[in-house]
């Protein structure tokens, strides 16, 4: 069966409502908010996953290599946390 947009009429009046002709992203500065809060979250993730190739990869013992790696998680969460919690209330506001 083709796909067609026919299948699709409208009934009734748009829904004129500020929430639906003017999203919360679409305000000056949101779309910017998000895209800076998003990529500051990759690069974090990046960088976690170098440091923790780095660990895996290095000529230290397992039991070295379990504490290095317990703290890179730690400290990877504590410096992920704000901006994490900055992503949630942006897409609180979004919505």
């Amino acid at each position: 069966m083709r796909f067609s947009f026919t299948s699709y009429t409208r009934t009734g009046l748009p829904d004129t409502t500020p929430e639906t002709t003017n999203p919360a992203w679409s305000s000056p500065g949101a779309l910017s908010d998000l895209h800076d809060t998003l990529g500051a979250i990759a690069d974090l993730e990046t960088q976690y996953e170098i440091e923790r190739d780095e660990i895996e990869q290095s000529s230290g013992t397992e039991d070295t290599k379990k504490r290095d790696m317990a703290a890179l998680e730690d400290a990877h969460q504590h410096r992920c946390e704000p901006h994490v919690q900055q992503w949630a209330k942006l897409q609180g506001r979004t919505e």
